[in-house]
């Protein structure tokens, strides 16, 4: 699953919604503190990696989550 699929499924998102790097909490729908705990075990599991809590209050944006997937060395997403 992709990244921007596992956003949408996340947050029930419709599949013809368009992110945006820049798109976060607040532009989101569904992207509340909830979310944002759903979303990060989507991508530890989706990605088998593991996200502490520091890295885990830093993500604010979509491209947050892709930086920190660049720093896990997880290329394809």
């Amino acid at each position: 699953m992709t990244l921007n699929e596992l956003i949408k499924k996340s947050f029930k998102l419709s599949s013809d919604t368009i992110l945006k790097d820049d798109h976060g909490p607040g532009v989101l729908e569904g992207w509340d503190s909830l979310g944002h705990v759903i979303l990060i075990n989507a991508i530890q599991k989706n990605y088998s990696i593991s996200i502490d809590m520091d890295e885990m209050i830093e993500i604010e944006t979509i491209s947050d989550i892709k930086a920190l997937l660049k720093k896990k060395r997880v290329s394809d997403f």
